[in-house]
Formats: C-alpha cells, structure tokens, sequence
C-alpha cells in the first residue's frame, strides 16, 4: 500500500516573508488535500480490482466445473444400449461408474462455488445474475449426475439379468445331462 500520510514541512523565515510564507502553506495543505482525494481514490480502485479479481476466479471455477459435468453428459449421450455380452457390458459398467465418480469428485469444488458466491454477495450492488448461474449450474450438475446413477441401474440390472441367465443355462445344462446319463 502507499503511504498516504506525507507531511509537507514548511519553514516560515524570521524576517518579512510573512505573505509569502501563507502562500507557500496554503499551497502545501492544498497539496496535502489533494493527496489525500488520490489516495482515498486509489484505495477505491484497488478494492475494486480486487471485487473484480474475486468475480473472475468466481467465473473461472464455475466454467471449469461446468465444463466437467458437459464432458460427462456428452459421454452420456453417446453411450449404446447395454451390451448383450458379459465382457462388453463390464466394461460399460466400469466406465459409468469411472463418470459417476469424478462428476461426484467435484462436491468439494461445487461447494468452494458457493462459498465463493456468498463472498462475492457481501458486497453492497453485487450482481443477481450470480445467483442464477450457481442455480443453474448446480441444477444441471445433478441431473447429468442423476442420468449417470439412472445408466448405471439399467447397466447392473443388464448385468444381473446376464448372469441370471447363464445359470439358468448351467441348471439347464446339468439337468438334461443328468437325465441322459
């Protein structure tokens, strides 16, 4: 910070220079006054860039967080329906849950989101699009994490029903073996 506090000394002569000496002091504390009026401004554009240095680092996180939950609900769109193999379908599985987990990683970043919105709105005139951008944003974070939890089921029930099935072929198996023996 600089130092706003700067005293001008002005030495009055002994002799005669009485005028000039009111001169010279009124000078100085028109200086100091106007000193005063550009710190005082300074102060308040700092503080201003620093509001502004806390909206970017707001929208910076906010736009890597959102990027994160479009990569996992376009890698949701794309996705084919349940593989009818055992090897296909566990692979599937495996990946859904690899999405599931690092769209659930990002809570601890969600939530410094929000603690940084609720710094941003102590300020007197902060903006209400704030509002709607976290809303938004946290709305749309738990419905791709909803859809993937929701692939997930219909995965571990194709996974389910595969096994069901091929024990039911082994029972069948073993039973006409058995009858033919």
């Amino acid at each position: 910070f600089i130092d706003c506090n700067i005293c001008l000394v002005v030495s009055v002569p002994p002799e005669g220079g009485s005028r000039r000496a009111d001169d010279i002091q009124k000078a100085a504390e028109e200086l100091n006054t106007r000193w005063d009026g550009f710190c005082a401004l300074l102060a308040e554009r700092l503080e201003w860039l620093a509001y502004q240095s806390k909206i970017l680092a707001f929208y910076n996180l906010w736009q890597q967080l959102e990027q994160a939950v479009v990569n996992s609900e376009n890698w949701l769109k794309v996705q084919q329906p349940p593989a009818s193999e055992p090897e296909p379908l566990k692979h599937q599985l495996e990946r859904c849950r690899d999405e599931i987990a690092r769209l659930s990683s990002l809570e601890p970043q969600v939530n410094l989101l929000k603690e940084k919105l609720k710094s941003l709105r102590e300020k007197e005139n902060a903006p209400v699009f704030f509002d709607a951008d976290i809303t938004d944003f946290t709305q749309h974070h738990q419905q791709v994490l909803d859809e993937l939890q929701a692939r997930e089921r219909q995965l571990v029930l194709g996974e389910n029903m595969e096994q069901d099935t091929h024990t039911m072929q082994a029972c069948t198996y073993t039973q006409k073996h058995r009858k033919g023996s």
